[in-house]
């Protein structure tokens, strides 16, 4: 019999999440596109703001081992639409149009940019009322650095993972697909699930290491990143052909979960686990009551078939006491 090669770390969120999915076209197959500005517009851009120097930390945020890494302290030009690492002059946009869902290693503090990057401010340097703009030669030192890393991205030598990543950091916009052709940045917008996210499992396979959310309509969705929706097709192939032991543990970011570490545990058990999570409300409360009522059926055969026996015993008891009494 096949086993299930996954480590299923099943876990069940009791406050509801106000972030959503997105589930994005094939781009290749889209036949009309929006173009965004050319990349040095974003030059154009920090040069009208103010900055305020500041301490701050970035975070990767790591959607599937709900792991946070945090950089050394650094300096960074903060202004309210940018922020610009001083070190590596670095640029990321502000309060980006943001769907994803946030590991529970993050501090309520840390502000999304993009992907699975997050800030976090440590101190703020400068008074707001003296704020100021960017000297010349680091906002050219900075456009410069953003164009060499257009250039890098768009070269060929990126995944498009990265690719998605850049454009919606240049963007602003998490909510999108699309592409860099030309130097330019062509997308679509992609299909919102806004609806509150109420269970999650993290699901580590040979062919596949994300999440699976469920959401507040009882659908489950699978995701890598807290964000885009990977085919159910796809993971569910890889779920039943695979063919090593799996276990089952709690995640670590939720109040409690489905079991707990079960390294034995047999092939029809992890079947159940992972069907509940597919499983809407009402189909759960379905599937309970048919298992409380599959529970009792059990238990009242087993009581028919211990009664004859005790029965005999008792009508064997009374037969030798009428016995006895009759020969005294």
């Amino acid at each position: 019999m096949k086993t299930i090669s996954c480590i299923v770390l099943v876990s069940i969120l009791f406050v509801t999440s106000v972030y959503s999915l997105i589930e994005c076209p094939d781009f290749t197959k889209v036949r009309r596109s929006v173009s965004f500005y050319p990349m040095n517009v974003i030059c154009d851009l920090i040069t009208h703001e103010v900055y305020a120097k500041s301490n701050v930390y970035y975070i990767n945020a790591n959607f599937t081992t709900e792991t946070c890494t945090y950089s050394p302290l650094t300096r960074a030009f903060i202004s309210p639409k940018f922020i610009i690492s001083v070190d590596n002059k670095i640029i990321y946009r502000r309060g980006p149009e943001s769907h994803t869902i946030r590991p529970p290693c993050l501090p309520a503090r840390a502000e999304y940019l993009t992907g699975d990057v997050y800030f976090l401010i440590e101190s703020i340097l400068t008074a707001p009322a003296h704020m100021f703009p960017l000297e010349e030669s680091f906002r050219d030192a900075a456009c410069s650095n953003f164009l060499d890393e257009a250039a890098n991205i768009t070269s060929g030598n990126s995944t498009y993972e990265e690719k998605l990543k850049f454009i919606r950091r240049v963007t602003a916009s998490d909510g999108l697909i699309g592409d860099i052709q030309d130097g330019k940045i062509y997308y679509v917008r992609c299909d919102i699930i806004n609806l509150p996210i109420v269970d999650k499992g993290i699901i580590e396979c040979d062919c596949f290491y994300g999440a699976m959310v469920k959401t507040s309509d009882g659908n489950g969705w699978y995701s890598k990143n807290g964000l885009d929706i990977i085919g159910k097709a796809e993971v569910n192939e890889c779920i039943w052909n695979t063919n090593s032991s799996f276990t089952i543990k709690r995640s670590i970011g939720f109040n409690s979960g489905i079991g707990g570490t079960g390294d034995s545990e047999n092939f029809f058990s992890r079947l159940f686990k992972v069907g509940l999570l597919e499983l809407g409300s009402f189909s759960y409360t379905m599937t309970l009551m048919l298992i409380i009522l599959l529970k009792i059926y059990c238990f009242c055969v087993l009581i028919n078939w211990l009664f004859p026996y005790v029965n005999l015993g008792r009508s064997q008891g009374t037969k030798n006491i009428g016995s006895h009494i009759s020969h005294a």
